[in-house]
């Protein structure tokens, strides 16, 4: 991918998310950039030059608020993509997309409208055998929509246990035995069964880190203020806590061959706006 054409689905991701704050900001939803996203605020004051999408997290009760409202705008060319309301689809999280601006998604070489993803916070048991089977519960559920989907995965670093998972499950097909909105909806339930008001550490859960991106509630608290691409945006209340915990160094660049684009890695389509 070019600079130019980097930047141009960059713009578009913009143009979602503005959409986006709009409607928060008018139905007082909160809301936080988080990840690669709240990096590129902090140490670039937007993008990562290299990164091409946006990170966005909202507490549950107000990620299912934004749902309803959303359903009821009209606020074309952006729409919503939801698994309930599409079974076909193969992402978890609500996702806004822009139909007039096309890109070809690698995990299935096919033709997509740019997105942005919306991750629902959520609670982590308190205690600790509570925790301990919440995760075992959320592992079957990954594994077992990994392996439904393993063909559209993308070929990113995993450890050994992934490895040899996509390639048992590339071998058997088993991932076709399970039925994917059911596992969706097992493990929507299971997320929403420990509530953000009820638990001391709080976070998203279908994120790229998993377990990792579970914080002390603090940490995202009420809420700052921080630039990004000349606007002012949500941002967790404990900044440098929240990246240092997730990120270690986070102002230290990254070495040159990993300053790469990590999700839309092929040719865009850019359509006519």
């Amino acid at each position: 991918m070019t600079d130019t054409t980097l930047r141009h689905l960059q713009l578009a991701e913009i143009e979602i998310f503005k959409v986006f704050q709009a409607i928060c900001e008018a139905h007082q939803l909160s809301y936080f950039i988080i990840g690669g996203t709240l990096i590129g605020a902090v140490r670039h004051g937007g993008f990562i030059p290299w990164d091409d999408d946006i990170d966005v997290a909202m507490p549950r009760e107000d990620y299912e608020k934004f749902i309803g409202i959303f359903k009821k705008q009209n606020v074309q060319p952006i729409d919503i993509a939801y698994y309930k309301d599409n079974p076909e689809l193969y992402f978890y999280p609500v996702r806004l997309v822009n139909t007039q601006v096309q890109i070809t998604d690698p995990r299935t070489n096919q033709s997509a409208p740019v997105w942005m993803d919306i991750l629902p916070i959520d609670g982590l048991p308190n205690q600790t055998m509570k925790r301990r089977f919440f995760k075992l519960k959320m592992d079957s559920y990954r594994l077992a929509l990994g392996l439904h989907y393993i063909d559209q995965l993308r070929d990113t670093k995993r450890d050994w246990k992934q490895r040899l998972a996509i390639t048992f499950g590339k071998a058997t097909k088993i991932g076709k035995l399970f039925n994917p909105t059911k596992v969706k909806n097992r493990l929507d339930a299971t997320l929403k069964s420990h509530t953000v008001e009820q638990c001391d550490v709080i976070g998203t859960c279908m994120g790229a880190y998993y377990f990792k991106e579970f914080v002390p509630k603090d940490y995202f608290g009420s809420g700052t203020t921080i630039a990004f691409e000349g606007m002012q945006v949500r941002a967790p209340e404990q900044i440098d806590a929240y990246l240092t915990h997730m990120y270690g160094d986070y102002m230290q660049l990254p070495p040159e061959h990993e300053q790469l684009a990590q999700h839309i890695n092929v040719k865009t389509e850019i359509g006519e706006q």
